[in-house]
């Protein structure tokens, strides 16, 4: 187990931004806002983490397993300029785009 970082745009739905974050909390998990060449993120770090690639219905995503849980995570093919890219998270592999966008 090590670290893992990842680097979100904000949810667009207010209350759905808080609820994840909340629940991201509660396992342990720091999230924080941060600037990227001046545009905002959600900065997701995750101490003592351990990442497994999943494959779910054609979607390849590494499921995040923390001390008190666990979540999932697409990293897209979009580059950030800190030599990070830019990644989608979802508590529920049913919240994969085509039900919903779970970006925090």
């Amino acid at each position: 187990m090590g670290f893992r970082t990842f680097y979100c745009l904000p949810s667009p739905d207010f209350h759905a931004h808080v609820r994840i974050i909340n629940h991201l909390n509660k396992m342990g998990v720091v999230v924080t806002s941060c600037d990227i060449k001046g545009k905002p993120y959600v900065k997701i770090y995750c101490p003592e983490a351990a990442s497994t690639a999943v494959s779910y219905m054609g979607t390849n995503l590494q499921r995040i397993t923390v001390a008190k849980g666990e979540f999932f995570v697409r990293l897209l093919d979009v580059p950030l300029g800190n030599g990070e890219y830019l990644a989608e998270v979802y508590v529920r592999l049913e919240d994969l785009p085509g039900e919903n966008n779970a970006n925090t």
